[in-house]
């Protein structure tokens, strides 16, 4: 990177990460000083991205979830069978789809009264790449 170093806010970097971006986060996860703090999660927006995030991890000798957090949004089942699976966030396309062709539906027939904006929820699914074990009060997990 000579000597290029981004300043990077809370120890925490979002990024568009497709197979070429998690070689691009491979760069940023063995660096950490007082300067540039160690991270300790990366959410990926694409697809694969939770699958390229723990190659990474894995070629820099990252333990996910012990030594960096791993999520993405993405609707691929296969996140739930990665090792260890990732957490996802699902932009629910279905629902997504559902209201787009009930909006569109509203304008051809010129319905009044139709409400133009729609919120669909996000859904959350929480997997072992994001879960730390819990210290008891002894210090072991």
């Amino acid at each position: 990177m000579g000597g290029l170093r981004p300043r990077l806010g809370p120890r925490l970097l979002l990024g568009h990460l497709t197979e070429s971006g998690a070689r691009r986060i491979g760069l940023f996860l063995p660096l950490h000083d007082d300067a540039y703090p160690r991270l300790i999660a990366v959410i990926g927006v694409y697809s694969d991205s939770g699958h390229n995030i723990l190659a990474a991890a894995r070629h820099h000798g990252l333990r996910v979830p012990r030594d960096l957090l791993v999520a993405c949004v993405s609707e691929d089942p296969d996140c739930a069978t990665t090792n260890p699976p990732v957490t996802t966030v699902s932009l629910r396309p279905d629902l997504v789809g559902t209201e787009a062709v009930d909006l569109l539906i509203a304008v051809v027939n010129a319905r009044s009264g139709v409400h133009r904006r729609r919120l669909v929820q996000p859904v959350l699914l929480p997997r072992r790449s994001t879960r730390r074990a819990v210290r008891r009060s002894n210090g072991t997990p």
